[in-house]
């Protein structure tokens, strides 16, 4: 009997702590709600930058109470946002959030949650951030593409194509051919019987002339093609595009990318 009361009265405190500390975080998300909607606009960006990891990262809480809260005040922002789109979001702070590891005493279906939201907003934030930014992300966002859920990697595959028009082109060399592409032989100049290329003749496009020197992605290349691992063209490949390593996130890129071109028109969002 006495350890069944004291079993019941556990239960109680314990249950009492939980209710209190629910109460606690819906009350400092609504003190965050009413600040939030008093900030004027030109103080927003500032705000929202710290602002939404913060919030996002409460989805951890197992109190649905908070999870509401948290929908109210993200529902909040995604107003002010809809007449406010240069602002900034913090897109680098919101990659980070979706890669991160699943921390020790945190439920996963509660973590999935954070994943879903923060991933979310990183697409928000990505139509917003200056190309730079975008490109940044790609390393950190798309390794193992093939392996996630359905609905992420349609998000991700749209931050990636969008990203991808910021991508600079390679650089043109003097003589108008793009490094890493084989240079064509010059027309032969006969000397009695004897057919040189004007190449040779001149000594152009030779290591003596400093000229013509291959490119670091193409010297990758060709150090991964004499060592066997991978062809020359792989090689390249992967030195451009690090985060389409992994084939199966390649060819999964590559079919997405195939319907953008034959299905959406160029003024219209990626699908």
């Amino acid at each position: 009997m006495v350890t069944n009361t004291a079993t019941t009265a556990g239960s109680a405190t314990a249950a009492a702590a939980a209710a209190a500390a629910a109460a606690e975080e819906v009350a400092g998300l609504d003190r965050v709600l009413t600040r939030l909607a008093l900030t004027d606009d030109d103080k927003l960006e500032k705000v929202l930058q710290r602002l939404i990891p913060l919030v996002i990262g409460q989805l951890k809480s197992p109190h649905p109470g908070t999870f509401n809260k948290v929908r109210e005040i993200l529902s909040h922002v995604n107003k002010r946002l809809k007449s406010l789109p240069a602002m900034q979001l913090p897109l680098a702070d919101l990659v980070t959030m979706y890669k991160g590891e699943l921390q020790p005493g945190t439920n996963p279906a509660q973590y999935g949650m954070v994943r879903n939201f923060s991933l979310v907003y990183a697409e928000m934030a990505a139509e917003r951030a200056p190309g730079t930014d975008r490109l940044a992300a790609l390393p950190i966002l798309l390794p193992g593409l093939s392996k996630r859920p359905t609905d992420h990697q349609n998000i991700l595959l749209r931050i990636l194509v969008a990203s991808l028009e910021h991508q600079p082109p390679p650089p043109i060399s003097g003589g108008g051919l793009i490094p890493g592409l084989m240079t064509p032989s010059p027309p032969p100049t006969v000397v009695g019987e004897t057919a040189v290329t004007a190449a040779a003749a001149t000594g152009e496009g030779t290591a003596a002339s400093g000229e013509g020197t291959t490119p670091p992605a193409a010297s990758a290349a060709s150090a991964a093609a004499a060592e066997g691992t991978v062809s020359a063209a792989e090689a390249a490949l992967r030195a451009k595009y690090p985060y389409l390593v992994d084939k199966a996130d390649r060819t999964l890129f590559l079919s997405y990318g195939l319907k953008v071109m034959l299905y959406v028109p160029r003024t219209s969002r990626a699908p």
